[in-house]
């Protein structure tokens, strides 16, 4: 693949994502992430508590609606497509800046742990995407 079709696939990609814009669930989001860094989706499916079959259906449903195929499925597991990668380093990059935002924003200052007021944990921060999924990352976030 050249590098110019390598780019049309990231920038639709990109595209899409702004084109679907608040329709996307967090948990969507979660479960692409559970699947790139698995490559599996039982194993994605285990880790997230659902049914393989569910998970499928679920990333079937949003590559649909986002307009890309993200992952190719194989017999055994599936890879990230071009498509995919790009999508997947978006979605890290994004899950970073929430992670920032709970952790370390107002939130935290205005209620820390030990207020008694119960604190909001990034429970997507256990989820690790390959680092060769996230070609092109800026770096900034956990995931890159």
């Amino acid at each position: 693949m050249s590098r110019d079709e390598s780019s049309d696939q990231r920038m639709t990609a990109r595209s899409s994502v702004a084109r679907v814009g608040r329709r996307i669930s967090l948990l969507s989001l979660t479960q692409v992430l559970a699947v790139a860094e698995h490559l599996n989706f039982r194993h994605a499916a285990e880790a997230l508590g659902m049914s393989q079959s569910s998970l499928s259906t679920q990333i079937r449903n949003l590559e649909e609606e986002i307009g890309i195929i993200v992952f190719e499925r194989r017999h055994r597991g599936v890879r990230l497509t071009e498509a995919g990668r790009a999508f997947v380093a978006e979605i890290a990059a994004g899950l970073g800046q929430i992670d920032h935002a709970v952790t370390e924003g107002p939130i935290e200052e205005r209620f820390p742990p030990s207020s008694g007021i119960m604190s909001i944990s990034p429970w997507w921060s256990a989820i690790r995407v390959p680092r060769n999924a996230t070609a092109g990352c800026s770096g900034r976030s956990r995931w890159c």
